[in-house]
């Protein structure tokens, strides 16, 4: 979702076409801080990949992840994918650092990262198309407060609403070991 369209619908739930007692600052501040809350206990799920030389012992990570879900390893000339499970490597230090060196091939993990902070109306808000309302629900619950609208908790309970069914959004119970990245953000 572009920011710019974030705002218009922000906008029209609070019946203010044009930048008044809101500004677009503002606005972008409250949805950059709901969907920083919406994703606190689960990240973007996202997939990286990465070539690798022989004898690879670690390799850097997007430091924006805050959870290793699973790891696989294609051998350079195989077709098969080989599961890596957590006892095999460690995270520390935004690397993946294996137990014993890999041969050249192919590595993907999925796994959850941070959402990017937006700042100007081009830029887009990483958030599941389906739960977009939470971060427009939670920008005009923080507008409305700021106003003294009694009406402001409604919009509240709407975002924590979405919030918890996206929590509790299904996870692959086969998709073996999951390993934290215990960050702060």
């Amino acid at each position: 979702m572009l920011v710019s369209d974030a705002i218009t619908r922000v906008r029209s739930l609070l019946a203010e076409n044009q930048a008044g007692f809101f500004q677009d600052n503002e606005i972008i501040a409250w949805l950059n801080e709901a969907n920083m809350d919406f994703h606190n206990k689960k990240g973007i799920e996202t997939v990286w990949t990465t070539t690798i030389d022989d004898n690879t012992s670690e390799v850097s990570i997007d430091p924006t992840m805050v959870k290793l879900n699973r790891l696989y390893y294609t051998p350079d000339g195989s077709d098969s994918v080989e599961y890596i499970p957590p006892s095999e490597y460690q995270v520390f230090a935004d690397r993946i650092i294996f137990n014993n060196d890999l041969d050249a091939g192919t590595l993907t993990w999925l796994g959850e990262k941070l959402p990017s902070v937006v700042s100007s109306s081009a830029d887009t808000i990483e958030v599941p198309t389906e739960f977009e309302n939470a971060i427009i629900d939670y920008a005009v619950f923080r507008a409305m407060e700021k106003d003294q609208n009694p009406n402001a908790q409604m919009y509240f309970a709407e975002y924590q609403a979405i919030k918890n069914r996206f929590e509790r959004k299904r996870v692959d119970k086969n998709a073996g070991g999951r390993v934290h990245i215990y960050k702060r953000w």
